[in-house]
């Protein structure tokens, strides 16, 4: 079984003639005891261990084409390591088929697994269960279990999306027909004052120039994101956001590298396509990047130019200021179901690539939408699908008024806070989104903050 992208070159004490001898042996072509992973790029030589690869990656490195092609070649700036594995969260395979266990950290549970051909483990409470498994059969076994998170290595899965890139996502889809909807406003050149009207009045507006200046604008694409963030390790779910109320055991989460989900994205293969279910597509809407890489923030801005926005950006408050803005991708098809926002704050959300609707609702429609039980720490959630509505399941949601608006490339969404929406990708999409407070909702925000402290505090 293939854990590994690539595999090393002969090491310098190697003769040149025994090393030619390697190729295509069952030995390590780095220190020639036995080796169980074929390279995957150009499926001629092989190694022994990580150690090996990284010793001598930059060799073989300059002649491992083969059938990987040019392309991808290009895309490993550096050799794969033991590291290469993705995280399937609540997620159990095959339980019981305990090949092994091992308590001293991930690090030396991957080891393992890699010397003996294992196909991956699953980590519960510190333990990790050894699977000897292939990697195709963990995946068609997996099942929900709480607390429960199964690892398996990127090649394996790789294998098993060549196969499935033709079912990605389309590249484009129809703006959903929403009868009685209302529009949204669109405007440019707000000042302040302005901007403050439809706070205080509670109404949405869409800016057509928020963007005025900003570099994302050229250079943010996903073959830039992915090229130039791709080790950023990040979940990514097929069911956003999360429900807590109704989503344990119907969601699936996945912790792997960025790299693979802007392939994903473009339709290359990625461990997303083997891991995704009939129906659903991933969907990265949890990465808060600013704090670690701030030269991201010279890109854009967390700050619009008519919007008061009173989170402070130094001292105490920067870790939070931080995390209140993050940035959303995902293909064409991606759904952030029925909600309103934590804490009371408002929400913008900038399209920096790709066009997405939002069908929203007024706070005053609240009666009307079903609404799962109260928290507004978390914000509140409906399982009402404006896209495909059930009156019947949800009959109250007739009387609902909502809005509809296509929020084009470029263009910057304002909604106030308790404004429910509704949001889908009609093409692959870069979104910045950011959660904020100012003079309209900072006593409500402020208030919701002490009771959650509160209630934290009588636990």
């Amino acid at each position: 079984m293939t854990y590994m992208k690539e595999i090393p070159f002969p090491h310098e004490g190697m003769s040149k003639k025994v090393s030619q001898d390697l190729r295509g042996s069952s030995c390590c072509l780095h220190c020639g005891s036995d080796a169980g992973f074929l390279c995957s790029g150009c499926r001629k030589v092989r190694f022994c261990s990580p150690s090996c690869q990284q010793k001598t990656w930059k060799e073989h490195r300059k002649d491992c084409k083969g059938d990987a092609g040019e392309k991808e070649l290009k895309e490993l700036k550096s050799p794969p390591s033991s590291e290469q594995w993705v995280v399937i969260f609540n997620t159990d395979s095959l339980p019981g088929h305990d090949a092994g266990t091992v308590t001293s950290g991930p690090e030396a549970a991957k080891d393992v697994c890699m010397k003996k051909g294992f196909g991956g483990m699953v980590a519960w409470q510190n333990t990790f269960f050894l699977r000897k498994e292939p990697v195709p059969e963990l995946v068609a076994a997996a099942v929900h279990a709480q607390g429960t998170h199964l690892w398996l290595p990127i090649p394996p899965l790789l294998d098993i999306s060549r196969t499935r890139v033709g079912n990605a996502p389309p590249a484009v889809l129809p703006e959903v027909v929403v009868s009685g909807a209302k529009s949204v406003p669109k405007r440019s050149n707000l000042s302040v004052s302005e901007m403050d009207e439809h706070f205080h009045k509670s109404r949405p507006v869409v800016l057509k120039d928020a963007q005025k200046g900003w570099p994302a604008q050229q250079k943010w694409t996903f073959e830039w994101m992915g090229s130039t963030y791709g080790n950023e390790v990040m979940p990514c779910s097929d069911l956003a956001p999360f429900f807590r109320h109704c989503d344990r055991g119907q969601i699936r989460t996945v912790s792997a590298p960025l790299r693979q989900f802007t392939q994903y994205v473009l339709g290359e293969p990625s461990i997303f396509h083997a891991l995704q279910e009939e129906g659903r597509v991933f969907y990265a809407n949890g990465w808060a990047p600013f704090l670690d890489h701030p030269e991201l923030l010279r890109d854009v801005s967390d700050r619009l130019y008519c919007v008061s926005d009173s989170i402070p950006t130094e001292g105490p408050a920067k870790v939070f200021n931080c995390s209140l803005t993050k940035i959303f991708m995902g293909p064409a098809g991606t759904v952030s179901r029925l909600h309103h926002d934590t804490y009371a704050t408002h929400v913008w959300l900038s399209q920096i690539r790709g066009r997405k609707q939002f069908i929203c609702y007024p706070p005053e429609e609240t009666p009307y939408l079903h609404s799962m039980p109260v928290d507004e720490v978390d914000g509140r959630t409906s399982l009402f699908d404006p896209e495909a509505p059930d009156f019947v399941q949800f009959p109250e949601a007739r009387k609902a008024q909502p809005y509809s608006v296509v929020v084009e490339e470029g263009e910057t969404v304002i909604l106030p806070a308790r404004w429910w929406h509704w949001a889908k990708s009609l093409t692959p999409s870069i979104t910045l989104m950011r959660n904020f407070v100012n003079q309209n909702n900072l006593q409500d925000h402020m208030a919701i903050r002490q009771s959650a402290e509160k209630a934290k505090g009588r636990r």
